[in-house]
């Protein structure tokens, strides 16, 4: 559901108004407004480079828009980025830029948990509990992640 004009409300989870992201002269995004409330789905599609990344981006607080305004769950992401971060998952489409190859898939989850500021204990049960939900027995959870197949990876 794609509304101009958004505004900010207790019940949208996702709001996001007049984004815009510039890098000098080029315009990543340029006006872009939308919603989402609660316990909707949403999909964001578009041709290549239309901005689709840049907008996920912006919502897991990783950057800054130039103006506008995101919210999730009611907070504004360029304030509240590293809150957002805790709130927010997010598995980037080319995964082969967010695994560490060398690692296991555990040590791949630990080193992302420590980036949260996680405590060690929280680290180590909620990786655990994580790859454990997703299937993963403790063979796999050891294994190299250049040893596990694609969709193990997607996992």
């Amino acid at each position: 559901m794609v509304k101009k004009n958004a505004t900010k409300e207790t019940h949208r989870e996702i709001d996001i108004i007049d984004l815009q992201v510039a890098f000098g002269k080029f315009y990543a995004l340029k006006g872009v407004s939308f919603f989402a409330n609660k316990k909707e789905f949403l999909g964001v599609i578009g041709a290549s480079g239309a901005g689709k990344t840049t907008v996920l981006r912006i919502l897991t607080g990783q950057i800054r828009p130039t103006e506008g305004q995101a919210f999730v769950g009611g907070y504004d992401v360029t304030k509240k980025g590293y809150l957002i971060s805790l709130l927010v998952g997010y598995v980037p489409q080319l995964e082969h830029l967010s695994l560490y190859y060398d690692f296991s898939a555990l040590q791949n989850a630990q080193f992302f948990g420590r980036l949260y500021g996680l405590r060690p204990k929280q680290i180590e049960e909620r990786s655990r509990n994580v790859l454990g939900i997703l299937g993963f027995d403790e063979d796999l959870m050891t294994k190299s992640v250049s040893r596990l197949s694609g969709g193990e990876r997607k996992r």
